[in-house]
């Protein structure tokens, strides 16, 4: 039920785990298995159907905490020759300044990773200039566009 994330538990230094509920039946199971399945790990993200709201009584019974909502936008677009404005333009480069980091810490703000006040701030830090860097050397991303105003991104 819940599942091993090595990527994350090496990168902590502590195991975490990840459980997908899809269904309100879901916790029923889980409020009878939990106790003896989680003992194992320091950190669990519980990942939810939209419409699933995790209930303030199990995060309480297992000492838990609702850190954030994750909300995904999208928009389909047909064209593939937009037209961005002038100040809007794909970055070539890939060196990681300050400025890219300074960028990669405030976009991260109000992430799990920076309000879960058991996740160490180095550890925030660690991994948004680890994803700024992954990503200007498009390991991670297709392409980076930057809005600029008098040469400064």
């Amino acid at each position: 039920m819940i599942r091993l994330l090595n990527w994350d538990s090496n990168f902590f230094g502590f195991p975490v785990g990840m459980l997908r509920l899809e269904t309100e039946s879901d916790w029923e199971k889980l409020a009878f298995d939990f106790g003896s399945l989680s003992s194992n790990y320091r950190l669990i993200y519980f990942i939810t159907a939209e419409n699933i709201i995790i209930p303030p009584n199990i995060l309480k019974r297992f000492n838990g905490q609702f850190i954030n909502q994750r909300v995904l936008y999208r928009k389909a677009t047909e064209q593939s020759d937009i037209k961005f404005p002038a100040y809007i333009h794909e970055y070539e480069n890939s060196e990681l300044t300050p400025e890219f980091v300074h960028l990669a810490y405030s976009s991260g703000s109000f992430s799990r990773f920076r309000v879960d006040k058991n996740i160490p701030e180095g550890k925030f830090k660690e991994l948004y200039r680890l994803w700024i860097k992954n990503s200007l050397e498009k390991k991670i991303a297709d392409r980076i566009f930057v809005a600029s105003h008098q040469d400064k991104i």
